[in-house]
């Protein structure tokens, strides 16, 4: 018997005659699929944000927070993660983050999780994680009213298997190794400059003649308020 569990992780400005409070166009860099950030890979850093993120119950969990509030729990490093959500709502938050992070966030993504003590094939749990079909999939990574969504999305898996549980609280109520795999489509930006930024992401597929679909009819939409403070 196997636990699994999908958890699905996914504004523009007009300005007429004013300007701009938010950074110019050629302050954002998206960084790409072979960069890497304090030594570690992209695909590395998928398997770290789940680890973030299934490390906090859900009173404090960033992910079904719909604030902000929560925003620095369990942040560590020169990686800051943004959260997707859990439902389909739109999703707001306000968030102030330190000088000099990347960020990294998911616009859509799968994970499998295997409970203790039982079997854990590696091979076939990326099979069933991975993302082989695109069509109808909508993602979109905007910041401060510019689209970067084409230079910006990464798809990436992580590499191997990798246990979630490995940053959970005593909270969290987990004990010994819960094996993972995750795939999905991902973003990591350069540090933004100091100020307030917007960042909006996320991803939308329907697909009503494939129910058995993981990712048929995803909608996630969130947006983050980003204050960065100064050095």
């Amino acid at each position: 018997m196997r636990s699994t569990r999908h958890i699905l992780a996914f504004t523009a400005l007009l300005l007429l005659g004013v300007q701009s409070p938010f950074a110019r166009a050629d302050e954002i860099t998206a960084l790409g699929l072979y960069d890497a950030v304090d030594g570690v890979a992209m695909p590395r850093w998928t398997a770290r944000w789940w680890q973030w993120a299934a490390s906090m119950d859900q009173k404090r969990s960033p992910v079904a927070d719909r604030t902000g509030d929560l925003c620095a729990v369990g942040q560590e490093g020169d990686v800051w993660f943004l959260a997707g959500a859990f439902g389909v709502d739109r999703v707001i938050r306000y968030c102030t983050v330190p000088a000099g992070k990347h960020l990294f966030f998911p616009l859509f993504n799968l994970v499998q999780t295997v409970n203790p003590g039982f079997d854990a094939n590696c091979d076939r749990m990326h099979e069933r994680v991975s993302v082989r079909r695109t069509d109808g999939l909508k993602l979109w990574v905007e910041v401060d009213g510019q689209d970067l969504s084409a230079q910006a999305t990464l798809q990436l898996a992580s590499p191997g298997c990798f246990d979630i549980s490995a940053r959970a609280t005593p909270e969290r109520g987990l004990s010994g190794v819960y094996i993972s795999a995750t795939n999905g489509f991902w973003a990591m930006l350069s540090p933004l400059s100091a100020g307030e930024h917007n960042i909006r992401f996320g991803a939308q597929r329907r697909n009503e003649e494939a129910p058995d679909d993981p990712y048929a009819g995803v909608i996630q939409d969130i947006e983050y308020v980003l204050t960065v403070t100064a050095d």
